[in-house]
């Protein structure tokens, strides 16, 4: 079964939390009486969370779905209790970003859904640092380089060490504007550059030159 292969033998669970309507398996039959039932057979301990409110409205993975859809960012942090957070390893990309000064840390997309899309302004903390560095994050599917695969790209402020194959903690903090696809690569450099004037301005690290 799911609960052998996966939080038995896998997970080695011993505890699992879960909100009150949490439910699962075929056509969500399954439900927190099934589950502590299940816990008792596999050892594991059953707790079923109380409900949070935010506006008055009972926080569920929905409405934070909702808020970050709708680039409501301040919103979806007070119900989550933190900035909303990607996290992934970094992987090689086609380097284009140095060829214009703007070095990217790319971090491949495969199963994590876009719940949000464009340019934002970002603090990433690296795997095994307490230091909070900050910059600038792009994720979608880079239309004006190739339109396919999600992505997600970071570019530090004076940061210069090599991340490949580290591990990123990305935090979005603002949006600056939505992806969109340029005429040329040229276009493309103009507007990065000015989203890392906009990034700078919203983290505090300097103004935007007129």
């Amino acid at each position: 079964t799911l609960f052998r292969s996966v939080l038995n033998q896998k997970l080695h669970a011993k505890y699992v939390l879960v909100g009150r309507d949490f439910k699962f398996g075929f056509k969500r039959a399954g439900d927190t009486t099934l589950l502590r039932a299940l816990g008792e057979e596999f050892c594991f301990e059953t707790a079923v969370c109380d409900d949070i409110s935010f506006d008055e409205q009972r926080v569920s993975s929905t409405r934070i779905r909702q808020a970050l859809s709708l680039d409501k960012l301040e919103q979806a942090a007070k119900m989550l209790g933190r900035p909303y957070q990607i996290t992934g390893h970094i992987s090689h990309g086609a380097k284009r970003g140095r060829l214009i000064g703007v070095p990217t840390a790319n971090i491949i997309l495969k199963h994590i859904p876009l719940t949000i899309r464009g340019v934002f302004s970002a603090e990433v903390l690296i795997a095994g640092s307490k230091k909070i560095e900050q910059g600038v994050a792009n994720i979608g599917f880079r239309p004006t380089v190739d339109g396919k695969n999600p992505q997600l790209e970071v570019h530090l402020f004076n940061f210069s060490d090599n991340l490949y194959g580290q591990r990123l903690n990305v935090n979005f903090k603002r949006k600056i504007r939505n992806e969109q696809k340029f005429d040329s690569f040229n276009d493309l450099t103009d507007q990065i550059k000015k989203d890392l004037q906009t990034a700078q301005l919203h983290l505090g690290l300097g103004t935007c030159s007129k």
